[in-house]
């Protein structure tokens, strides 16, 4: 992004405005809110930042610019596609039925869920991970209805290069974008609900054009 001259704000950069008086978190979520394009990457690892019984700081972000009439970008690892997948083959198609599920096997809260996702976590270390994929293609939505669901699925960083390319070169395209969004009837903030815990991994971009 910063080769097409983007302005980038990211934690793990340390590019994020920070303010004195504000919670690490809420400096994230305050850059949500004043960005101009919001890039999310969904991986197989949930991401850092995780107070009990909320949901994790990337996850938050992802929530506030569905909310936002902003352009937004989301790339999905396809082990999440792949668990969701067999999830949905069991009948579970929502965050709630997952739960369901995880209280039947009797992990379904406190320290045996978390000794359960810390079981071969380099697959998924948390299974909230689908929920913001969910969120990301407005599942629960009639497909008709949705709109900005596109999630590219990727495989390895190079897939998230080349669409990240594709997507952001055309700098002039790319605000036409923001001023065709900006211009837009409001429209109803896609919802989705979701359960459980994490570490570091998904991520998010949130970006400016430079003037």
């Amino acid at each position: 992004l910063e080769s097409f001259e983007y302005e980038v704000w990211m934690s793990h950069m340390g590019t994020i405005p920070n303010y004195s008086g504000n919670h690490a978190w809420s400096d994230c979520l305050e850059a949500v809110k004043n960005c101009d394009l919001f890039l999310s990457i969904i991986t197989p690892r949930y991401g850092s930042g995780v107070a009990d019984g909320q949901h994790g700081i990337t996850h938050q972000e992802l929530e506030l610019a569905m909310q936002r009439p902003i352009p937004r970008w989301v790339v999905a690892h396809e082990r999440v596609k792949i668990a969701r997948a067999v999830f949905r083959k069991l009948g579970k198609d929502s965050s709630e039925a997952r739960g369901e599920l995880f209280n039947l096997l009797g992990v379904g809260s406190g320290e045996e869920y978390k000794k359960m996702v810390r079981r071969d976590s380099d697959i998924i270390d948390d299974f909230r991970v689908i929920d913001m994929y969910e969120l990301a293609i407005q599942h629960g939505i009639p497909l008709e209805n949705r709109v900005g669901n596109w999630v590219q699925e990727f495989k390895q960083p190079d897939d998230v290069r080349r669409y990240v390319s594709a997507q952001f070169h055309d700098v002039a395209r790319v605000r036409g974008n923001i001023a065709r969004i900006a211009s837009a009837p409001p429209a109803s903030a896609p919802t989705t609900t979701s359960t459980r815990t994490s570490t570091k991994g998904s991520t998010t971009k949130k970006s400016r054009p430079s003037k």
